[in-house]
């Protein structure tokens, strides 16, 4: 029997609202049980600040090749694409960090990650039928979500976002509207 995955997503540099986990670590001093596997830690250097993402249990599958892609991002460039592009901001890559430990599981599928030419980054998955983005605006915000499933070419998108980061359960009531085939088949 494996233990539970436990997740912890920590900077900082960040304020109270950017930084967010479901679950936190227990201190050293607190013990802990034989049982328990120990905590891990991964560090990201970012353009500006290091993102550390820590966690128990199995490593996500998703987390290196996305972490890697991230650091990469945060080190473009202004004008990367030669059309006046923002140079890519870390509170962006931090809060799609965030939504990514919180929504994905430990085997969930690794998304694309891409920048905006705003300086913001869209995570994507192209997967079974069904097409899936989320926009991080600059600032961190949840800028923008889209669902395309082409087998019944029906397309979701949000009138209002309201995700904050801090609260696994406060992905807002959009998220929770995803057609069910929509919304988990593509993500595990």
């Amino acid at each position: 029997m494996s233990a539970p995955c436990r997740y912890e997503y920590t900077d900082a540099c960040l304020t109270e609202k950017a930084v967010s986990a479901p679950t936190f670590l227990r201190r050293p001093a607190e013990g802990a049980l034989l049982t328990e596997q120990p905590a891990q830690k991964i560090d990201v250097p970012l353009a500006r600040r290091t993102m550390t993402i820590q966690f128990v249990g199995e490593k996500p599958a998703w987390l290196d090749t996305t972490a890697q892609t991230m650091r990469r991002l945060s080190r473009l460039p202004a004008n990367w694409s030669s059309y006046g592009s923002s140079h890519i901001e870390d509170a962006a890559i931090i809060s799609a960090a965030s939504f990514l430990i919180i929504v994905l599981g430990p085997r969930g599928l690794a998304p694309t990650v891409v920048p905006t030419l705003q300086g913001g980054v869209q995570l994507e998955w192209h997967r079974n039928g069904v097409d899936i983005e989320i926009e991080f605006s600059p600032q961190g915000a949840l800028a923008d979500a889209y669902v395309y499933e082409r087998q019944t070419d029906t397309t979701w998108e949000p009138e209002h976002i309201a995700w904050d980061g801090r609260d696994p359960a406060a992905r807002g009531p959009e998220l929770e509207s995803l057609p069910s085939q929509t919304h988990v088949s593509p993500l595990q």
